[in-house]
């Protein structure tokens, strides 16, 4: 007599409705892509569920790289990207306005940090609520890496084992500058801010998907 598999054990694949692909298109070749490699990585997720791409492009270019990549498997029904998010900073890029709305008229989704990707970082460590220019940001960035690690941060390895402890920390350090933005009748994109936890979210819920 066979034994039936109790249903509380058993893993189901989840269907194709909901399933989601997820494309991650980021200004650096460096410090993004490894970033968001190592969570993918870590959730167990793979490549074609989380597809990373560097690009070395900024703003409108950026976007229309973009556009570009979801067109090439957009009628091919496994390998489409469900989701389309934009990695970039303010930095002295040039039409980020027009990078915003290129973005919005193609249903992609900005993730945008001001004045760079390292102050997501930062929130790791400290909470940052007055303006401050990306040479400071990485300064103090280093000096935590110096105090608590030992060791220099380096834009090039993978610091994801280093900062996820903290991560729960960093992420209502983002919301709050939010929130201050708003309440001063400014936007979300003033300087600082950073809405980093917006992808984070979203690749916990493709993770919860398979597991």
């Amino acid at each position: 007599m066979s034994k039936k598999k109790n249903p509380q054990f058993s893993r189901k694949r989840p269907s194709r409705d909901r399933y989601k692909r997820i494309l991650i298109v980021c200004e650096g070749t460096k410090t993004e892509p490894i970033y968001f490699g190592a969570i993918r990585k870590e959730k167990r997720l793979t490549t074609t569920a989380i597809h990373v791409v560097g690009t070395a492009k900024s703003s409108v270019s950026l976007i229309e790289e973009a556009k570009k990549l979801y067109i090439e498997v957009e009628k091919d029904v496994d390998l489409k990207y469900d989701e389309v998010y934009c990695v970039f900073d303010r930095d002295d890029h040039l039409n980020i306005p027009a990078a915003f709305d290129m973005a919005r008229k193609n249903d992609f989704t900005v993730i945008f940090s001001n004045p760079c990707f390292e102050l997501w970082f930062l929130l790791h460590f400290e909470d940052q609520k007055s303006y401050i220019d990306r040479k400071k940001v990485k300064s103090l960035l280093n000096k935590h890496f110096k105090a608590v690690y030992k060791k220099e941060y380096d834009k090039s390895k993978d610091i994801y084992d280093d900062l996820k402890y903290n991560q729960v920390t960093a992420i209502q350090r983002a919301k709050e500058l939010h929130k201050l933005h708003l309440a001063n009748l400014k936007q979300e994109t003033e300087n600082p801010s950073t809405n980093v936890d917006v992808l984070l979210e979203a690749l916990d819920k493709i993770a919860n998907y398979f597991y």
